[in-house]
Parts: C-alpha cells; sequence; structure tokens
C-alpha cells in the first residue's frame, strides 16, 4: 500500500476513531446536559446532521473535481477537519438544543468537505488490480477503529464524564491535520 494512502488512512482513522468515541453517549449527554432535550429533538439534531452532509456532498464534490490536480481536495480535508475540531467543543458550551443544532450543522458541512475529497483522493492513489483489498483493507480499519472507540467512549463518560470525551474528540481530531499537511508535501505532483 503506497504512502497516500497510508496517510488517507490515517486521517480517517482519526477521525472516525474519535467521532466514535461520541456514539453510545451522545443521545444520555443530550438528555442529561442540555436544556430542552427530548427523544423528537434528538432525532431533529441527527437529521440536521444527515441532511446537511447530503446537500452538500454533491456540490463540494463536483467543485473538488473540476480541478485536476490535489490541491483543492487537501484544502476541503483541511476545512473538513478544522470544522470537525471545533464540533465537539460546541457541545461543552451548549446550554440548548439550539447550540447543538447548529454543532450538528457544522458537523455535516465538515462530513461534506472531507467525504468527497477524501473519496477522490482515495480512489485516484489505489494501486491498479488491488482496489478491492485496498478498499477493504481502509473499511475493516474504520470499523474496528469505530468498534474499540465506541466502547472506549461509554467507559470515559461514565468515569470521566462528558466534557473529557468532548476534549479527547477535538484534541483526536486535531491530529487529523498532520495527516492533511503530510498528504499535502506528498501529493504535490498531480496524478
Amino acid at each position: 500500500m503506497n504512502r497516500v494512502l497510508r496517510l488517507l488512512i490515517s486521517y480517517d482513522l482519526l477521525v472516525t476513531a474519535s467521532f466514535g468515541l461520541l456514539q453510545p453517549i451522545f443521545a444520555v449527554f443530550l438528555i442529561e446536559s442540555v436544556a430542552g432535550t427530548s427523544i423528537v429533538s434528538i432525532g431533529i439534531a441527527s437529521t440536521i446532521f444527515l441532511i446537511t452532509k447530503s446537500a452538500l456532498q454533491p456540490f463540494l464534490g463536483k467543485i473538488a473535481d473540476s480541478e485536476n490536480g490535489n490541491n483543492r481536495k487537501i484544502k476541503f480535508l483541511f476545512i473538513g477537519s478544522l470544522l470537525t475540531v471545533v464540533t465537539p467543543l460546541i457541545y461543552i458550551v451548549a446550554p440548548n438544543m439550539y447550540y447543538i443544532y447548529f454543532a450538528q450543522f457544522i458537523s455535516g458541512a465538515g462530513a461534506a468537505f472531507e467525504n468527497g475529497a477524501w473519496y477522490t483522493l482515495y480512489s485516484r492513489f489505489i494501486n491498479k488490480n488491488r482496489e478491492g483489498y485496498q478498499w477493504s483493507i481502509y473499511d475493516t480499519i474504520a470499523g474496528l477503529a469505530g468498534a474499540a472507540t465506541a466502547f472506549t467512549g461509554g467507559i470515559m463518560a461514565q468515569y470521566f464524564g462528558f466534557i473529557a470525551v468532548f476534549i479527547l474528540i477535538s484534541f483526536i481530531s486535531f491530529l487529523s491535520f498532520f495527516a492533511v499537511l503530510f498528504l499535502k508535501k506528498t501529493t504535490a505532483v498531480p496524478r
């Protein structure tokens, strides 16, 4: 597996691992800590994320594809990373569900920036005749990272509280910036 694919997997591993910490605790956090939370408002928050991501992804993907090189795609990864880092920090200060809705919008936009650019770069640098294997390696690593961190997120929230989990999510997401910086150097020559 080439260096670009390893960096892309590292990037996504950090993002997946960080937000895997959130999966088992998000609804519990909202109910226990955010005024005005109901089962319906939790559903609305998830819907805002998914609609934002789904609405922006095709548009941003088309913009990313309009450039033959990799610079715009890497900029999109950078923007997506920045939005990903900010989201859990908004959760920490959220006094009501409107802040959570805003955070979910930011998170959906971050995912939209990241996804198209990430998939394009991964597809561009995948080794010919190794596509199935290299996609399965990525998917296996992402799945295992999500599983391990979901378990860890539950334990951390139980013993250290929600704020500690959100700070760790932001910190791990911040580490993805380094993968983007290395990626920029590695993909300087358009392919």
